[in-house]
Protein backbone atom coordinates (compact mmCIF):
# COMPACT_ATOMS: atom_id res chain seq x y z
CA UNK A 1 0.00 0.00 0.00
CA UNK A 2 1.07 3.57 -0.70
CA UNK A 3 0.05 6.43 1.61
CA UNK A 4 -1.29 9.45 -0.30
CA UNK A 5 -2.96 12.70 0.66
CA UNK A 6 -5.79 14.04 -1.54
CA UNK A 7 -5.50 17.57 -2.95
CA UNK A 8 -6.94 20.24 -0.68
CA UNK A 9 -7.19 17.93 2.33
CA UNK A 10 -3.89 18.18 4.20
CA UNK A 11 -3.66 15.69 7.03
CA UNK A 12 -5.97 13.17 5.35
CA UNK A 13 -4.20 9.91 4.57
CA UNK A 14 -5.50 7.32 2.12
CA UNK A 15 -3.77 4.00 1.47
CA UNK A 16 -4.01 2.94 -2.18
CA UNK A 17 -2.76 -0.33 -3.67
CA UNK A 18 0.84 -0.24 -4.81
CA UNK A 19 0.98 0.11 -8.58
CA UNK A 20 -2.22 2.18 -8.81
CA UNK A 21 -0.82 5.36 -7.30
CA UNK A 22 -0.16 7.00 -10.70
CA UNK A 23 -3.93 7.29 -11.21
CA UNK A 24 -4.07 9.43 -8.08
CA UNK A 25 -0.85 11.36 -8.57
CA UNK A 26 -1.99 12.78 -11.93
CA UNK A 27 -5.02 14.24 -10.12
CA UNK A 28 -2.85 16.13 -7.65
CA UNK A 29 -2.67 13.62 -4.79
CA UNK A 30 0.62 13.80 -2.88
CA UNK A 31 2.66 10.89 -1.56
CA UNK A 32 3.38 11.40 2.12
CA UNK A 33 6.99 10.28 1.82
CA UNK A 34 8.03 12.35 -1.21
CA UNK A 35 8.53 15.89 -2.41
CA UNK A 36 6.53 17.68 -5.11
CA UNK A 37 4.74 15.51 -7.66
CA UNK A 38 4.78 16.14 -11.39
CA UNK A 39 1.53 15.53 -13.24
CA UNK A 40 1.75 13.05 -16.07
CA UNK A 41 -0.14 10.74 -18.36
CA UNK A 42 -1.70 7.60 -16.95
CA UNK A 43 -0.75 4.51 -18.87
CA UNK A 44 -3.69 2.14 -19.11
CA UNK A 45 -4.83 -0.84 -21.13
CA UNK A 46 -8.37 0.55 -21.00
CA UNK A 47 -9.52 2.40 -24.11
CA UNK A 48 -11.79 5.44 -23.72
CA UNK A 49 -15.32 5.15 -25.10
CA UNK A 50 -16.23 7.07 -28.24
CA UNK A 51 -16.98 10.76 -27.72
CA UNK A 52 -20.14 10.55 -29.83
CA UNK A 53 -22.41 7.91 -31.34
CA UNK A 54 -22.88 4.32 -30.26
CA UNK A 55 -21.14 3.52 -26.97
CA UNK A 56 -20.64 7.17 -26.01
CA UNK A 57 -23.08 7.22 -23.09
CA UNK A 58 -22.47 9.05 -19.83
CA UNK A 59 -22.56 5.65 -18.11
CA UNK A 60 -19.78 4.35 -20.37
CA UNK A 61 -17.68 7.44 -19.71
CA UNK A 62 -18.25 7.22 -15.94
CA UNK A 63 -17.12 3.58 -16.04
CA UNK A 64 -14.02 4.54 -18.01
CA UNK A 65 -13.19 7.38 -15.62
CA UNK A 66 -13.49 5.04 -12.66
CA UNK A 67 -11.25 2.45 -14.34
CA UNK A 68 -8.44 5.00 -14.81
CA UNK A 69 -8.77 6.52 -11.34
CA UNK A 70 -10.61 9.73 -12.20
CA UNK A 71 -13.19 10.56 -9.55
CA UNK A 72 -16.56 11.72 -10.93
CA UNK A 73 -20.07 11.96 -9.49
CA UNK A 74 -22.46 9.06 -10.10
CA UNK A 75 -24.73 11.38 -12.07
CA UNK A 76 -22.02 13.28 -13.98
CA UNK A 77 -22.82 14.05 -17.60
CA UNK A 78 -20.68 12.67 -20.42
CA UNK A 79 -19.26 16.15 -21.04
CA UNK A 80 -18.35 16.58 -17.37
CA UNK A 81 -16.65 13.18 -17.27
CA UNK A 82 -14.67 13.90 -20.42
CA UNK A 83 -13.62 17.26 -18.97
CA UNK A 84 -12.50 15.55 -15.74
CA UNK A 85 -10.47 13.02 -17.74
CA UNK A 86 -8.84 15.78 -19.77
CA UNK A 87 -8.05 17.67 -16.58
CA UNK A 88 -6.47 14.52 -15.12
CA UNK A 89 -4.36 14.04 -18.27
CA UNK A 90 -5.81 10.64 -19.09
CA UNK A 91 -6.46 9.61 -22.71
CA UNK A 92 -9.81 10.70 -24.13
Amino acid sequence: MVALSPPGLPGVVVDVPEGSETKYLVQGWVPLDAGPVTRGVVESDVEPPPRAGRGASAKAWRGYAHSVGVVVADDASREDVIAACVSADVPT
